[in-house]
């Protein structure tokens, strides 16, 4: 949200036309297509698991030309085939063009634009392969979409999300370099920015001293603190 600031005013001026005086719920998933294809470009611009998990071939098979025997180990490449956009460098003619698509599939893939899985005609949906493939999908994908959408539209409807600013007021341009591993994430000490909260923020505070008044348990502390953008600070 701190590197596309557009895309974040649009995700909160859906959520504002539709919930007022009340956090979203999971009953507005179905009401809010802006903030799902938020969910699918995330989870396709930077995929948590860039390789999936290792499979193992169950028998020989041949594809494109190539033998593999059975027990082979086996990983799909699921950053490549989200990323792949120099297709100026690929020579098509590789049988492994099958697995790495070109631009054509998803244009100017690095740029962040969840409005390309909108309209009459939508691009690829990234949950066809970012949570596995075939009978080994992950059986969480469901979870981890509402899980997502929860977070994700609370979060944009309490807070402001930009870039951090130097003594000038100016914007600090963020780096983003994301780490090598079986699971994929930026590296924190290079990037950063500034959360604000917003008018909706009271809403916020409301609702979470009735949840923890229905929890009904005295060891629960929560510690909440900022300022209105209008001058007004709190404390709880």
């Amino acid at each position: 949200m701190a590197l596309y600031p557009e895309v974040q005013k649009r995700a909160q001026t859906d959520i504002d036309q539709l919930v007022s005086n009340r956090l979203p719920t999971f009953d507005d998933f179905d009401s809010l297509p802006y903030i799902r294809a938020i969910i699918k470009e995330v989870l396709r611009w930077g995929p948590v698991v860039p390789l999936g998990l290792p499979h193992s071939v169950l028998k020989d098979d041949v594809y494109e030309d190539y033998f593999i025997p059975k027990g082979t180990t086996i990983f799909g490449n699921i950053w490549y085939i989200f990323r792949c956009f120099i297709s100026h460098k690929l020579n098509f003619n590789n049988p492994h063009r099958a697995i790495a698509h070109d631009a054509e599939v998803y244009p100017d893939p690095f740029q962040f634009d969840p409005s390309r899985y909108l309209g009459d005609k939508p691009q690829l949906d990234p949950f066809k392969f970012i949570f596995g493939f075939g009978k080994r999908i992950c059986p969480g994908i469901h979870l981890g979409e509402l899980s997502l959408f929860l977070n994700m539209t609370r979060i944009l409807t309490l807070f402001d999300i930009s870039k951090p600013v130097d003594k000038h007021g100016d914007d600090v341009e963020q780096k983003i370099d994301w780490t090598s591993s079986i699971i994929s994430y930026v590296f924190t000490d290079f990037f950063f920015c500034s959360i604000y909260t917003n008018s909706n923020s009271f809403i916020g505070i409301s609702s979470i001293l009735i949840a923890t008044s229905n929890l009904g348990q005295k060891n629960i502390c929560l510690c909440w603190s900022g300022s209105l953008r209008n001058g007004r600070h709190f404390a709880y």
